[in-house]
């Protein structure tokens, strides 16, 4: 029996390290989430950015429009002033033609912001265009390690539960039907011995028990059924 207290210590050993791979896996999808999350934020700075530019752009262009709009409504009603036959209607156009002066020195006033708006914007992007950038790349390439990283662990892994097989294959088929039996059940076959008790469900384990495994006894753990490994000290 002494080849099983080696054996099992084995499996302990495999066991918690597959269990440490399998844990990290689990997060790494949801890691990945998130840093592509940030790197789609760090776009949206920039897209909203081109198109606060696109929006000025568009109010200044217009204006222009109104402008001209503006200019050959005036240039109309100036044109009118020297075929009217009367006081009142003179009056009358001179009126349109101070009001069209008057529009026209708002509109010329609102294309200057507009254009200042412009200018800004188109500042502040070529400013931010680099730093969101280099942002984004450095979250894409954090999320690009993380998934080699998922590859690396799927093949240790995989490695792990060869080395599992080949330690399962050691056993006497009761034993290893109980390991399977156990690990189907809860996820981990084993459980080490940690300050006298099952690291497992940190139920006490008794003196003797650990003695009898000591001396390379088969024993679970009255609480939670899995087999209980013990270190050499």
């Amino acid at each position: 029996m002494s080849d099983l207290k080696e054996i099992l210590g084995a499996l302990g050993v495999c066991d918690e390290t597959a269990g440490e791979l399998a844990r990290e896996l689990a997060q790494i999808p949801s890691s990945i989430a998130v840093l592509e999350a940030k790197a789609q934020a760090a776009r949206d700075v920039l897209e909203n950015e081109k198109k606060a530019l696109e929006e000025a752009e568009h109010t200044r262009r217009a204006k222009e429009g109104e402008l001209q709009d503006c200019e050959t409504q005036r240039s109309k009603f100036q044109g009118q002033t020297a075929m009217v036959k009367t006081n009142v209607e003179y009056t009358a156009l001179l009126h349109e033609v101070d009001g069209m002066t008057a529009r026209i020195s708002q509109v010329e006033e609102e294309i200057l912001l507009a254009m200042e708006a412009a200018d800004q914007t188109s500042a502040r992007l070529k400013t931010m265009q680099k730093e969101q950038t280099e942002i984004e790349q450095g979250y894409l390439r954090d999320a690009q390690q993380l998934r080699e990283r998922m590859e690396t662990v799927k093949a240790e892994i995989a490695v792990k539960d060869k080395e599992r097989e080949a330690l399962l294959d050691r056993l006497d088929p009761e034993v290893k039907a109980s390991y399977q039996r156990v690990r189907a059940a809860r996820g981990t076959a084993t459980a080490r011995i940690q300050a006298q008790s099952c690291s497992a469900c940190h139920r006490q384990v008794p003196p003797e028990t650990i003695n009898r495994l000591m001396a390379g006894e088969l024993h679970t753990c009255q609480s939670c059924l899995r087999i209980l490994v013990v270190e050499d000290t």
